[in-house]
């Protein structure tokens, strides 16, 4: 396919005069499409700028700033929704620890989540038991998916978005499990939430760190700002309340 052919379809396909909603926003930014979804085709997209970019053709910043807003709304309409996610589980969650009910599954589970960077052997109780709740291990999944996919679509215009969304997804996972506590007057099962919260402050925030660190080049100022804040937990403190509130705090109160 000659050179002038390839930038006539990618333009005509793709909308990059952006005097008007281009088409890839049009079929993909729609309110019920995942996130995962929408990651894969803009990094669809932009793989073909960059292929017509060798041509000399330069049309990855026009992308990017057409889908400057867009992306920012997919981002915080993602964020809100697995925030109201967790704000149902609250409703319905049993902390207790998850059995996996067979050795070939519990060997699936830890693989899947050293894939993650987190192992979980030490948290492996007889045979097929591991002492953090299921919600909590599908929280760390579901954060992780979130990241990749943040990663994936990261710009310079993008990463205030992201961190902000980042940051108050796990804030509220956190704010979550500290209601809890809060509200928890059996001392076995405080000690197992305060493991659920130290699981997450910091096995699942120092990995995550270094995966921010490996796409943006330094660590994320705003979960080394959360890790501060809920750092209590991990000491077995549960503040009696707190005195900042985000949009999100007064959901889990």
């Amino acid at each position: 396919m000659g050179h002038p052919q390839v930038v006539y379809r990618v333009s005509e396909k793709l909308g990059f005069s952006f005097s008007e909603t281009t088409t890839l926003e049009i079929k993909v930014f729609m309110p019920q499409t995942p996130l995962s979804v929408i990651t894969k085709c803009v990094v669809l997209v932009r793989t073909q700028c960059e292929r017509l970019y060798t041509y000399g053709v330069d049309l990855c910043y026009q992308l990017d700033g057409g889908l400057r807003s867009p992306l920012t709304k997919a981002l915080r309409d993602t964020r809100d929704k697995l925030i109201d996610s967790i704000k149902l589980r609250a409703l319905e969650d049993k902390w207790i620890p998850m059995n996996l009910h067979s050795k070939q599954q519990i060997s699936r589970c830890l693989q899947e989540y050293s894939a993650l960077g987190l192992p979980l052997d030490s948290y492996v109780t007889g045979d097929t038991w591991i002492q953090i709740s299921a919600s909590t291990l599908a929280f760390t999944k579901t954060f992780f998916t979130l990241l990749h996919d943040c990663f994936k679509l990261q710009t310079s215009d993008l990463i205030h978005t992201i961190d902000d969304t980042l940051y108050t997804v796990f804030e509220a996972q956190i704010k979550y499990i500290e209601n809890a506590l809060r509200n928890e007057p059996n001392e076995e099962q405080k000690c197992f939430l305060l493991k659920n919260a130290e699981f997450l402050l910091v096995k699942v925030l120092e990995r995550v760190q270094e995966v921010y660190k490996e796409y943006i080049g330094y660590e994320s100022k705003s979960l080394k700002k959360l890790q501060v804040e809920y750092s209590a937990l991990t000491k077995g403190i549960v503040p009696s309340s707190r005195s900042t509130k985000t949009k999100y705090s007064s959901e889990f109160l």
